[in-house]
């Protein structure tokens, strides 16, 4: 055998313990014994969001006090040509689009964007009545018989969806040391066949059945926090059938609004918002 030869079988050798070292000292540091626990990395344990909660943003979210794009509608008469479909009371040309405001200090603070149909007819005549007798009501009184620093705050939101329009309107009031009351009231008009829409009506154009819609509900009341407001499943206000403050989203989802404010002299931001 050549000098070469047995130099190159030598440098072999040599590389192959360098490399045997190697991975000896490998296998004392980073190898996993038989008996090694290994982390179990588990979805359950990773913190989510509620859905129930980030339901319930997503349609406080809505509120940005826009008006949608409407396309004419031949068979919808208006009240106001110069005007569309629905428009935002205001009482100061500069702001054609609102808001509402008045203040006294240290007694009230109003800001108020309120929603206005402009469709001649005896449904949105019947959803204009309700914003003016509990909404407008509600700005009078405080403006009234406020007797501590009050802040009453009106939002809402409106999109059509498929030719439905949605108008949804939100109040917060908070009279002195007394918790915040919130106050939510949803219309639905079709703005082809001019009549109001029912929650019957989207569920069959949606083909969600009684069950499936009860079914849905229970399980949000069910997950609902009760410390600071009772929630009775047996109430008949759960059942679907009696459902009728709901609006449409923006993307067509349906939208059931419990807003538990929405009673008389009871005073909470409690609310119970379920999609379907």
């Amino acid at each position: 055998m050549s000098k070469t030869a047995r130099y190159c079988i030598y440098a072999f050798i040599i590389a192959f313990c360098i490399i045997a070292i190697i991975v000896g000292v490998n296998a004392q540091f980073f190898s996993t014994k038989e008996n090694d626990e290994i982390p179990d990395i588990n979805i359950s344990n990773v913190v989510s969001v509620d859905e129930e909660v980030d339901i319930s943003n997503k349609f406080m979210q809505l509120f940005d006090n826009k008006l949608p794009q409407f396309k004419e509608y031949d068979n919808v008469k208006k009240m106001d040509l110069n005007k569309n479909y629905v428009y935002i009371y205001s009482e100061n040309p500069q702001l054609p689009n609102g808001p509402y405001t008045k203040k006294l200090d240290g007694k009230y603070d109003i800001v108020a964007y309120l929603p206005v149909f402009n469709i001649n007819s005896e449904v949105t005549n019947n959803f204009n009545n309700i914003t003016m007798n509990y909404f407008v009501k509600m700005m009078n009184d405080v403006i009234t018989n406020s007797v501590a620093n009050t802040s009453l705050t009106i939002s809402f939101t409106a999109n059509v969806n498929d030719n439905i329009l949605s108008v949804a309107i939100i109040a917060k009031l908070k009279e002195g040391d007394k918790p915040q009351k919130i106050m939510i009231q949803g219309y639905n008009y079709d703005l082809i066949n001019n009549k109001e829409i029912k929650v019957a009506d989207v569920l069959a154009k949606n083909k969600v059945d009684v069950a499936t819609a009860n079914s849905k509900i229970e399980k949000v009341i069910k997950k609902a926090d009760n410390t600071l407001y009772k929630r009775e499943l047996i109430n008949p206000i759960y059942s679907i059938d009696k459902v009728t403050n709901f609006i449409l989203g923006r993307n067509g989802e349906l939208y059931i609004i419990y807003a538990y404010g929405n009673q008389a002299n009871v005073y909470t931001s409690e609310m119970d918002i379920v999609q379907i």
